[in-house]
């Protein structure tokens, strides 16, 4: 049953993650931010290479995946809602990958 919840949890993030660069577009000095975003995102357009890769991340990385998804539940259920934010966020990185700055490749 939670594979069906991560899938959803998984479509749900990616059309949050579609609507940033709107929502960010009052934002200064955001421009290498938001197309690091938006770089990252794109994944969300190719369904095989998305499930690929969480396939992959998930095999390599299930213990802390799961880890931050128990934490995740347990920040919500307390009302702690940064704390499920930041839960959320590790998870995804670890399912997803980071997004990596145009500062961060040219370090």
């Amino acid at each position: 049953m939670e594979a069906g919840h991560y899938a959803k949890g998984i479509a749900d993030f990616g059309e949050i993650i579609k609507t940033f660069p709107s929502a960010l577009t009052n934002c200064k000095n955001m421009d290498g931010d938001i197309a690091a975003i938006e770089s990252w995102a794109t994944i969300f357009e190719e369904p095989e290479k998305l499930a690929k890769q969480l396939s992959k991340n998930y095999l390599l990385h299930h213990k802390t995946i799961h880890d931050d998804f128990t934490k995740e539940k347990k920040a919500w259920a307390s009302a702690a809602y940064f704390d499920a934010g930041v839960d959320t966020a590790l998870m995804m990185t670890e399912l997803i990958g980071p997004i990596v700055t145009t500062e961060e490749i040219f370090s």
